[in-house]
């Protein structure tokens, strides 16, 4: 082997070995649940942040229990997260799962550590049977 190839290989170990550094463990962890794990999850965790994402009349025709509402589409919904503790796993939904998605995407930019989303919204929850207040 020349040494010309030698250093190609050995650079391009290097590279992988930073890249896979670099994406491990250390990202925040966000997470896609369908309604049952997405419950078992909440009643499981400890101090848990249920982030309904929706408008508020949405939020009165139903949401789940404890849940808080900060609207996606305000123009406040940054500043409005920032109340919030980001060491608490976050479960975020809203009616189809397009809104909480791209909320997912900005809490953990925001530096939020667990970012749980309910898979097919809260649709998916009532078709699911699950409890909610009304």
């Amino acid at each position: 082997m020349t040494m010309k190839k030698l250093f190609f290989a050995f650079s391009s170990i290097l590279i992988l070995f930073i890249y896979a550094c670099s994406t491990g463990q250390a990202q925040p962890n966000s997470t896609l649940l369908p309604p049952s794990e997405f419950k078992k999850k909440v009643e499981s965790s400890e101090k848990p942040i249920i982030l309904d994402v929706r408008s508020p009349g949405e939020y009165r025709d139903g949401h789940l229990i404890n849940a808080v509402n900060i609207n996606w589409n305000d123009d406040a919904f940054d500043k409005q997260v920032q109340s919030l503790d980001k060491n608490s796993p976050v479960f975020v939904y809203c009616y189809g799962g397009g809104r909480s998605s791209s909320a997912a995407t900005e809490l953990r930019k925001q530096g939020f550590i667990n970012v749980y989303d309910l898979e097919g919204g809260l649709e998916a929850w009532r078709e699911a049977g699950l409890p909610e207040v009304k």
